[in-house]
């Protein structure tokens, strides 16, 4: 389902897991180099979509390679602020500046 108001994230996580859905991020780019066009222009770049992915205990499925949302105060971005946090402390350890990359989301 797709979660991309801030402002309504909290409650519609809350109201989901409520129910005993265990939820995941997904959030795939907006552009994808092999479209049904084949347009080469990226005219979104570093923007996803922010959906989450819903799985009830009764199916039985487990999710490996999607981030578990942790409860109603968790944002999709968090990831990438915990990147950030980690190439700032790698830089300082090493004692020189790695390579600033753009960071928009974890896909």
């Amino acid at each position: 389902m797709e979660n991309d108001r801030e402002d309504r994230s909290e409650s519609l996580i809350e109201l989901i897991q409520s129910y005993g859905y265990r939820l995941y991020w997904h959030t795939p780019p907006l552009y994808r180099e092999e479209n049904f066009f084949g347009n080469r222009e990226n005219v979104f770049p570093g923007i996803v979509s922010v959906n989450m992915l819903a799985v009830h205990p009764s199916c039985g499925i487990e999710i490996h390679d999607l981030r578990t949302v942790a409860g109603p105060r968790s944002r999709w971005s968090d990831l990438n602020d915990r990147r950030a946090a980690l190439k700032r402390q790698v830089n300082e350890l090493l004692g020189s500046r790695l390579t600033e990359e753009k960071s928009y989301a974890p896909y």
